[in-house]
């Protein structure tokens, strides 16, 4: 994954080398006599191009930004949503990158629209996988339980937008996923535990199918055996 960042340039070799470049410059046009007549007429062109060459990348020895992806539900069911969270760490890299980036190097975000979709999501990721080192947000659950996989496949790094307790269990996402606040099985355990300290004796469950409604249906059919 981390191949696809360009390594920084050794700043102080690249100034020895300028240096060794000017002396050069300099002594082709006081010896320039001495020299054979198609070093004489050249050597000076060849140098003044690599001196340029090294400026440059003195000036700026890292080219290539990280790039970030972001598959981002920003026209589907949860667009009012991530909408705003995209934004937000929109924002965060730019006072980042206004700071001096991370060690030098520029954060880019780049941005695709997956409209809460599975087969966009695929498509989408698809697009992005050879130039971006991790995925900052990845909305959904069967989404991206869907594109598990590829993510695999890459060893790429990713961020669901998504609570499913999957994602904290490594032998289930590789490891690869940052599982972030609680998951929806564990919330519905934490209510389950509200209800019965306030002297609840029975709940009805309605669910969605899938990753999203069976896993808050999970904690509450444990939460009932417990209690």
């Amino acid at each position: 994954m981390f191949d696809k960042i360009a390594k920084p340039r050794n700043r102080f070799l690249l100034g020895l080398l300028l240096a060794v470049v000017i002396v050069l410059g300099l002594s082709s046009r006081k010896f320039g006599a001495q020299l054979p007549a198609f070093l004489a007429a050249n050597a000076g062109d060849a140098l003044w191009t690599v001196a340029v060459y090294l400026t440059l990348a003195l000036t700026f020895p890292r080219w290539s930004p990280i790039k970030l992806g972001l598959l981002a539900d920003l026209t589907g069911a949860f667009a009012p949503l991530v909408i705003d969270i995209t934004d937000a760490q929109s924002v965060y890299w730019d006072n980042v990158n206004a700071a001096g980036g991370i060690d030098g190097w520029t954060v880019e975000l780049v941005i695709e629209d997956t409209n809460y979709n599975v087969e966009q999501h695929i498509e989408k990721y698809e697009k992005i996988r050879e130039e971006v080192v991790a995925i900052a947000q990845s909305t959904g659950s069967p989404t991206n339980v869907a594109n598990l996989d590829a993510f695999k496949e890459d060893d790429m790094l990713f961020i669901p937008l998504s609570w499913y307790s999957g994602w904290g269990i490594p032998e289930f996402d590789g490891g690869l996923a940052f599982e972030q606040n609680t998951s929806y099985c564990i919330e519905a355990m934490n209510l389950m535990g509200f209800i019965n300290e306030n002297g609840g004796t029975s709940v009805a469950l309605v669910t969605f199918p899938g990753d999203y409604g069976q896993d808050a249906a999970a904690g509450v059919k444990l939460a009932a055996d417990f209690y």
